[in-house]
């Protein structure tokens, strides 16, 4: 019998069994009523993710709310929004103290954009209009950082002002023991799509957003008791609806669009807070914006998003990819199980799980649907650097299977799960080779896990 040597490889694992064995890594949730993108999201309580309002496929906000319960795959809908003009584009903060408030946003009214503060309290299902922003102004796609237990940081956003859209250069400090607002100074421009992301010194970093006109690489730094300062430092490229995540005490910096050049980025960037300075890593294997970005361990995932098609038309990829901030580099991994951009993201609780909520191919083709991202499998893999350190053969197989160990640095137990997800074998590998008897396996797919973090799958044929 001719045995087919299989390295256990990205490639490889896409393919075996007839289906996607990284199906654990990618999930599609049961749907919600009111398909919508630019909604808001948050953690709930028990790992539960919520979401609010939004835009439907018709162009109109929406005010409803649903919250998912991983536990069953289950949306559920909850108290709405007490906005009768809906509620698209708002920025949401959830308080850490069984609160979430959401500032702002887009309305289907006379006057775009709400100038309202609501608070959600979860244990009622209950809503409270809290005040109006500064100046009663409405204002939507803000930034709103949490600083604190009580200081949230409001930058950017979008205003109709004499039926004329603005930029504001003006941003807020919210306290939310005393419900009021502060001033906390202006940019040198206002901006939308930019990023704002709380640093390990309790510092705000915003980088590059769009003002109107064009797409900017500025980098800004907020302190609370300093005010800004404008980095030396650029981004390595004008960029808006980009993405950026605090790692290890680093910000990394990914992709975006440019207008007027109308160009998508593939750059990675890195701001150094103890260089205070912004520099570039490497280019990525995709330049695109509006994507999903999580971090998990060492890694990054990068996923979704709009991009230029291989027609050269503008279009939405499935394609996902893990970054790896050790030795940065990237991999290509498992796509998306459907094209999709434009999503919100919610860590679910700290069970290393992501959910990429609502969506669109296009503006009016939003999802009524999220993805469940299980970032511990692939980034387990990565952080045991166990690509191509075994070799598993033959598959199919009938009574047996071998494991080829290349590696002493691997020699741990291993789990083998059938198609249900139970454990029916377990045992220890040893160096050079190892021997799974499946004589007993009835016909059918089954997985294993190495050190319990990497999976293979295999088939048995009688």
């Amino acid at each position: 019998m001719r045995h087919n040597i299989l390295k256990v490889n990205f490639s490889i694992l896409l393919t075996f069994c007839g289906f996607n064995s990284f199906a654990q890594v990618f999930q599609t949730t049961s749907s919600f009523a009111d398909a919508r993108y630019g909604h808001s999201s948050s953690q709930s309580i028990d790992d539960k993710v919520l979401i609010f309002g939004g835009i439907e496929a018709s162009g109109s906000n929406v005010s409803s709310v649903y919250e998912y319960d991983p536990a069953i795959n289950l949306w559920f809908s909850k108290a709405s929004i007490p906005n009768a003009s809906g509620l698209g584009k708002s920025t949401c903060v959830n308080l850490n103290n069984g609160k979430i408030l959401l500032f702002g946003g887009s309305q289907n009214s006379s006057t775009p954009q709400s100038n309202k503060l609501f608070e959600y309290t979860i244990s009622s299902d209950s809503w409270t209009i809290l005040s109006d922003l500064p100046n009663s102004l409405g204002r939507e796609q803000m930034q709103a950082t949490l600083m604190n237990d009580s200081t949230i940081l409001l930058t950017g956003g979008l205003s109709t002002i004499s039926s004329a859209l603005e930029y504001p250069t003006t941003n807020y400090l919210y306290n939310t023991n005393t419900n009021t607002f502060t001033s906390a100074g202006n940019l040198p421009i206002g901006l939308i799509n930019h990023t704002s992301t709380l640093l390990s010194n309790g510092e705000v970093l915003i980088t590059g957003g769009f003002d109107g006109s064009a797409a900017r690489d500025e980098v800004y730094v907020f302190n609370l008791q300093n005010g800004w300062r404008t980095l030396t430092s650029t981004l390595g490229t004008a960029v808006s609806s980009h993405r950026a995540l605090l790692v290890n005490g680093k910000v990394y910096i990914y992709g975006g669009f440019n207008i007027p050049l109308f160009e998508f980025s593939d750059k990675l960037d890195v701001y150094d807070p103890t260089l205070d300075a912004i520099s570039p890593l490497t280019s990525g294997p995709i330049a695109n914006s509006q994507f999903a970005m999580v971090a998990f361990n060492s890694t990054i995932l990068i996923a979704g998003g709009n991009k230029v098609l291989p027609n050269s038309s503008f279009g939405v990829t499935n394609e996902a990819y893990l970054y790896n901030i050790n030795n940065n580099t990237f991999s290509t991994i498992a796509t998306l199980p459907n094209i999709r951009g434009g999503m919100e993201i919610s860590e679910l609780g700290t069970t290393g799980k992501f959910i990429f909520s609502g969506g669109n191919i296009s503006l009016s083709e939003p999802y009524d649907d999220a993805i469940i991202y299980d970032a511990a499998l692939l980034s387990g893999i990565e952080e045991n650097n166990i690509l191509n350190s075994f070799d598993v053969y033959p598959n199919p197989c009938q009574n047996e299977l071998n494991l080829r160990i290349n590696s002493s640095e691997f020699l741990s137990k291993y789990k083998v799960f059938n198609s249900l997800g139970q454990m029916i074998q377990s045992g220890m590998l040893e160096f050079s080779h190892s021997t799974i008897n499946t004589s007993d396996f009835p016909q059918g797919c089954y997985m294993i896990s190495i050190n319990g973090i990497a999976y293979q799958r295999f088939q048995v044929v009688r």
